[in-house]
């Protein structure tokens, strides 16, 4: 079959099952002439970046690989700050990034830029297409690096006379098997002889606890691991990215772990003789810079890349395998034996320490922030969309404040990913576009977007394409008019010496109307509550513009 680069491309894209891409064009309309007359939908959006954030939003809930693209030069260093979180997060995106042409390279034509040693140190792999006839291979290749082992994005780097020249394609030269659209593909096992050894040492333990973190999640491994817990009456601890491995309204859950956890699951950490980690790095958030776990405290790591085992925190068990297979494992070890319940915890014991977690939902201010009618606290907030949102709603936080407001306080009701943020490199505008993405890949679904102002305002340029593309969804933003994170450093550090920290009051509920979505702004509980009610029932983005105390801030453990 005769098919030009392009054409063979989205042949590839096709056969793996993709569905969206997002990007913005540029020199590279020979392929958007081939999605056009493809099954694809390609949804504009108003900054590359941000097609970077909704391809990761829609990879994390539909279980599929995201795909973005750019155009050579700006258009695709647009992309970089959302690939890099993608990679520090775990998340596989395909990046398509068109590029000047094989013969001009190294000639300083206009939009030159090195793309391919740009993209390295934040991605798995750059695949540097020169040839048109393998360019199904390399589609192939692509998603193959991006969906296995430890997840994350790949770079495919298309040069402008390659995508446009013609090739007579065979049957062979076409094909690409499905199995790589989606993730994980492919489960390594751990040997028995290990599962049984990490059985017995979790039957010998009286104080034990599963510590789950962002690779449970990638794979899918939260009925396996909730059912483990819940038929041994072992107690969970998450780190943010681990939020959902059981609902954190079970008694079993004790909460958020680390420097920006919660007391309650940092105290079960410390008293714990054993902590089984399951897809976590301990990084140094989740370990409060080293303080957890504690040094007589044994631990079990089990991680997909094997590179993570001991790496941060000196293990006693090292163990290579997927998630959600060890948990299987484990339990069929444990069941073998005979083993129901393990360790001393009572459940009277663990019902207390949940119960006081969730009192803390209804304790605010925690800070000693003066609340009147003109501002609503975002803890207040917070204890709001516990109340409204339904079981299955989803919560994507932004990166500041606001995700651990959400990372402390919001709680995933059921068992699954009912809570995502940019943990791993922490970009400002991800909660809106992530959403958007999300939402993409599952209409039915509701997603609600948890943003700060300074972060928000670098992105709401993207409300036009929700409601071009008709992508509804609810973005609550704490206005406080500052960079608070960055302005309470400043006034526990630095005398309270303010400098680049502060903002005008901007009317995001004004600037949503203008781009074609709903919006208001609420300062009471009251009007918050009503607001989004509304907006939830709604076939049209809300942004509610919650105005908040300059200073509220997140209870932190250090």
């Amino acid at each position: 079959m005769k098919l030009s680069g392009s054409e063979a491309l989205v042949h590839a894209l096709e056969q793996l099952g993709v569905q969206h891409i997002f990007g913005l064009p540029g020199d590279h309309t020979h392929l958007y002439d081939a999605i056009y007359k493809s099954r694809i939908k390609h949804v504009l959006v108003r900054h590359e970046q941000c097609a970077a954030h909704m391809a990761d939003g829609y990879a994390r809930v539909s279980g599929r690989v995201g795909v973005c693209d750019g155009a050579n030069g700006p258009g695709v260093t647009n992309l970089l700050t959302g690939i890099a979180e993608a990679f520090t997060d775990g998340i596989p995106i395909v990046a398509i990034a068109s590029n000047i042409r094989l013969g001009a390279r190294g000639r300083g034509c206009f939009q030159e830029v090195d793309q391919l040693n740009i993209f390295r140190p934040v991605t798995k792999e750059v695949i540097d297409v020169q040839t048109v006839a393998r360019i199904p291979e390399y589609v192939r290749r692509a998603f193959q690096i991006a969906a296995t082992g430890k997840p994350g994005p790949v770079l495919l780097n298309l040069p402008l006379d390659v995508i446009r020249e013609q090739h007579d394609y065979s049957d062979r030269e076409l094909h690409v098997d499905s199995q790589w659209g989606f993730w994980p593909p492919l489960r390594p096992r751990a040997e028995s002889s290990v599962i049984n050894m990490a059985a017995k040492i979790l039957a010998q333990s009286k104080r034990p606890i599963l510590w789950c973190g962002g690779g449970a999640m990638a794979a899918h491994a939260w009925p396996q691991i909730s059912a483990l817990a819940r038929f041994h009456k072992i107690p969970i601890v998450t780190t943010f990215m681990g939020k959902g491995c059981i609902a954190e309204n079970d008694w079993l859950c004790a909460g958020t772990v680390g420097q920006l956890g919660k007391r309650a699951a940092n105290e079960l950490a410390l008293e714990a003789d054993l902590i089984v980690a399951i897809g976590s790095r301990f990084s140094n958030l989740d370990t409060a810079n080293g303080k957890i776990p504690g040094p007589s405290t044994k631990v079990i790591q089990v991680n997909i890349d094997p590179s993570e085992l001991g790496n941060n925190v000196r293990s006693d068990l090292n163990i290579w395998s997927d998630a959600r297979l060890f948990a299987e494992d484990l339990a069929a070890a444990l069941r073998a034996e005979g083993i129901d319940k393990i360790g001393e915890y009572t459940q009277a014991y663990l019902e207390q320490r949940h119960q006081a977690w969730m009192d803390e939902y209804t304790r605010f201010p925690i800070d000693g922030n003066t609340v009147d009618s003109n501002h609503l606290h975002p803890g207040t907030a917070i204890r709001v969309l516990n109340e409204t949102l339904q079981e299955d709603d989803v919560l994507i936080c932004d990166s500041g404040f606001n995700q651990i407001w959400g990372g402390q306080y919001f709680n995933v009701k059921f068992d699954g990913r009912g809570y995502i943020g940019p943990r791993g490199f922490g970009v400002m505008g991800f909660g809106l576009p992530a959403a958007m993405g999300a939402k993409t890949a599952m209409p039915n679904k509701r997603f609600i977007a948890l943003c700060g102002d300074g972060g928000f305002a670098m992105v709401f340029h993207e409300l036009e394409t929700s409601a071009r593309h008709q992508i509804p969804v609810v973005v609550v933003v704490f206005n406080n008019r500052n960079l608070e994170y960055i302005k309470e450093t400043q006034r526990q550090h630095f005398q309270s010496r303010f400098i680049s920290v502060d903002f005008h009051d901007i009317d995001f509920a004004g600037i949503a109307g203008q781009l074609g979505c709903y919006g208001v702004r609420v300062r009471t509980e009251t009007e918050f509550r009503e607001a989004l009610e509304l907006a939830l029932s709604r076939d049209k983005t809300t942004v509610i513009d919650v105005v908040t105390p300059e200073s509220a801030k997140p209870d932190r453990y250090i």
